[in-house]
């Protein structure tokens, strides 16, 4: 699998696209190359050679970005997340200038319905708890000072304190029930 520096250009090049991709949920990344016309290659032979081989099968490959699986596919010497193009296409949207948000979480479900704009910190706050996690919750950890476990959420870039409790349960729970205040469609559960 590939790890990809996610430094993919987000103005997406509508023509090429649309000369290229075809959006087709029977494939895994929920694209397809089309036959792609003479004017995208430097010559005659690069072009029947890329046609011979990718004309009319699924576009993209999983890569890794900032630890997280994500389909991404190659055109014009430029990677692109499959996800974005996904949602362009099945949007009738011309530019892409905001992020693609997937709602479960999962960066390998590129389901039109599973896609939806969002701003860094939405996309941010539809994520799972993190790998550096002790608690096992989001939004909990033990503070050894006063023997309590901690609730807090970020709101606005902010931490916001919530409260000390006696146990994880009510500290997850006081968690959630803040989260699901502040973030809206964007909460998820840990």
């Amino acid at each position: 699998m590939n790890s990809v520096k996610c430094k993919e250009t987000k103005e997406l090049p509508v023509n090429a696209i649309r000369e290229s991709l075809e959006l087709d949920l029977s494939s895994k990344s929920g694209l397809r190359w089309k036959f792609r016309p003479w004017h995208h290659f430097k010559t005659e032979s690069s072009w029947k050679m890329w046609n011979t081989r990718f004309s009319g099968k699924p576009a993209g490959r999983v890569v890794v970005c900032n630890g997280k699986r994500y389909f991404s596919l190659c055109l014009n010497y430029r990677e692109y997340l499959a996800h974005r193009i996904v949602f362009a296409a099945a949007n009738g949207l011309d530019l892409l200038s905001s992020n693609v948000d997937h709602i479960d979480g999962n960066g390998l479900n590129n389901d039109p319905a599973n896609l939806r704009l969002a701003t860094v910190a939405e996309n941010g706050r539809n994520r799972g708890a993190q790998r550096n996690n002790t608690s096992g919750k989001k939004g909990v950890s033990f503070e050894k000072r006063v023997g309590r476990w901690r609730a807090s959420v970020q709101v606005s870039g902010k931490h916001v304190h919530i409260g000390h409790y006696d146990n994880l349960d009510e500290a997850s729970a006081a968690y959630e029930a803040s989260a699901r205040k502040h973030f809206g469609e964007f909460y998820r559960p840990s």
